[in-house]
């Protein structure tokens, strides 16, 4: 079983090696006493290149939280997206909760989303949905 370091580290190698010139951020957060991996996705590196220098403001932000959900039951909800409609039903990217026994077969799973989705998600862009 990996650990917490390895499954960030393998994110962040996969998502940079498929986005190399995208924003992709991956760490800890501690929300209500729950540690969990937090992953970004932006099209632009940093706050500087977007509106208001602001990354929730770039438009294919997407937030992913791997939370744990029970004693071996791990999950990827809905992603959290910023006035994009990046994943809306009516969006050409579509999001299935993920549901896995471990923290690493989650990121394995959202890697393979990405993977998928890659070409789409490079194309959205403010206009796209505006």
């Amino acid at each position: 079983m990996p650990t917490r370091a390895e499954t960030k580290q393998y994110l962040t190698d996969s998502l940079t090696e498929l986005f190399p010139e995208k924003g992709i951020r991956v760490f800890e957060r501690c929300l209500i006493g729950e540690t969990s991996l937090h992953v970004t996705y932006t099209h632009h590196k940093t706050a500087q290149e977007c509106k208001n220098n602001i990354l929730e403001n770039d438009p294919a932000y997407m937030s992913f939280f791997i939370q744990r959900i029970g004693s071996n039951l791990w999950n990827i909800e809905f992603p959290m997206t910023h006035g994009s409609a990046v994943l809306r039903k009516r969006g050409p990217i579509k999001f299935r909760k993920i549901a896995t026994a471990s923290e690493h077969d989650a990121a394995v799973k959202l890697v393979a989303w990405f993977t998928k989705n890659s070409e789409a998600i490079r194309s959205v862009t403010v206009q796209t949905y505006g």
